[in-house]
Order: C-alpha cells, then structure tokens, then sequence
C-alpha cells in the first residue's frame, strides 16, 4: 500500500497521553503517511470537569468515529494501540471489520479496509473479561486509597518514579521522569465494561512484547498470544523486541515503526 493511501490511528493506554506515540508519528509523517495519535475520552480533564465518566464503550465509539472517516473515504486504515488502548481498539474494531464493511456498504462500492493491528503489551483476549479482570489485579477499582478518595469516578496516575520505572524503564532516568509526568486519571469505568468483540479473530494482527515489560508480564503475552494460535487463527504474528518495555513505541521506536510498515507492505 502506498502512502497516500494508508492511514495510521494511534490509541494510549491507560493514564497515557496520545503524545507517546510521538516518536513513530513523526517518523511515519516523514515518509508521506497520514498517522494520527488519539487523547481518549475515559482520561479527557474537561469532560471530568463536567461530570463525566466515559468508560471503555465512550472510548471504542470516538476510535470508531475517526477511523471511520477515511475508510469511507477509500483509506486502508492500520490501528497501533498499547496496553488498555488495545482492548478499546479490539471493541472499537465491531462494525468495521472488512467482512462487516463489505456487507454494510453493499452497492455503495468498496471504500476503504481495516487491514491491520498492531498491538504493544497486551493480552490477546476472547470477548467477556473487563480490564480489570484481564489484568488480575494489577489495578484496583475497587480500593479507597490515597489515589481514589470518596467515591471512586477517576484513578490518579501512580506515583512518578514508580510510573516511569514500570511503564518505560528501558528509558535514561531522565525520560523516564518526563514521560512519567504527563500521566492524566482514567475514568474507573474503562476498567469494568466488558470487552465484547474480539478483533484479532476478525483482522491481522501483530502482537509486540518488550520482553522487559514489568507492567505486563511477557509470559502472560505469550500464554494469550499461544492460545489465540491454537484457535485456528492464522493471521496472527509475534514480535518480541529484547530490551523492550511496556511502552516500546518510546523506548523501541524504530522496531515499532518497522512493523507499522510491514503491516501496511512497505517494509
């Protein structure tokens, strides 16, 4: 596929910014592709301002919403996302699969294709879990602690230098830090929606694991990812980066860009 007729979505994960993904953005941008980083709504200060709490549905149908615009408009669409970004990209992906476009825009011509996801520490789930049931624990909505005061709406970000060690500890302790500040809350009810649709049944999908990940054990990746095999699905691949860590589009940015343009056959 060539550039003018790609277009790549990159969704965060979990108290993480769009910004994140600055690195790849950029290094896309320069080779003539359409990539665009998203701020979701479950972590959106204003809409918290407001009241509002939108979980993880709120933030498939805004990843949906945008993608949707250049398929329409004959665009192959590629989504990155990473941790809690995959699990909004895997529900955000019901409804415009290529099979579901193609019966949807039946007579209205083709349009464009879903024809990618490439995922970054994540856990290749069947549909029916939350995120807080997928993640065992990891984080809790449930506790009242110094982070979660009153009644629990938002989660506050962890403390900085535990952040920054356990999402990008591949990182100088300098980035680490930078990174590690511009954590935003999440909504609480990202974590308890249930996921259901599972999208790598439906479109190729590229797993990466940093196999340095302290966020999510690569172990537990390669379980998911092994399991989802044995099911039958063929259009699954595994890219394991040494010395990654959960958030490889910053520490690895080159080997996630490199699967980006595998994923769009220009590599």
């Amino acid at each position: 596929m060539s550039p003018s007729s790609t277009a790549f979505f990159f969704v965060p994960g979990a108290f993480c910014p769009g910004s994140y993904y600055h690195k790849v953005v950029s290094l896309l941008q320069a080779r003539g592709y359409y990539a665009r980083a998203l701020d979701l709504p479950s972590m959106d200060p204003a809409l918290r301002e407001a009241g509002e709490t939108p979980g993880l549905y709120a933030d498939a149908d805004y990843v949906r919403e945008n993608v949707s615009g250049p398929l329409d408009e004959g665009k192959h669409v590629i989504i990155v996302a990473s941790s809690y970004g995959s699990a909004v990209t895997l529900e955000a992906c019901k409804g415009i699969t290529a099979g579901e476009r193609e019966v949807n825009r039946k007579g209205m011509g083709s349009g464009g294709e879903l024809k990618h996801l490439v995922l970054l520490g994540v856990l290749l789930a069947d549909a029916g879990p939350t995120v807080t049931e997928l993640i065992s624990g990891v984080v809790s909505v449930d506790d009242t602690d110094a982070r979660m005061p009153g009644v629990v709406t938002h989660i506050e970000p962890n403390d900085v230098g535990l952040t920054s060690a356990v999402l990008c500890g591949s990182l100088p302790k300098e980035e680490q830090e930078y990174y590690g500040a511009m954590g935003k809350p999440i909504s609480a009810k990202a974590f308890n929606e249930p996921l259901t649709f599972a999208a790598w049944e439906k479109v190729p999908t590229t797993l990466i694991i940093g196999d340095k990940d302290l966020a999510l054990a690569p172990e537990r990746q390669h379980e998911y990812f092994d399991k989802a095999v044995g099911k039958g699905v063929s259009h699954l691949r595994k890219v394991v980066v040494e010395g990654g860590d959960h958030l490889t589009m910053l520490s690895h940015p080159e080997e996630v860009i490199k699967v980006c343009l595998e994923a769009a056959g220009d590599a």
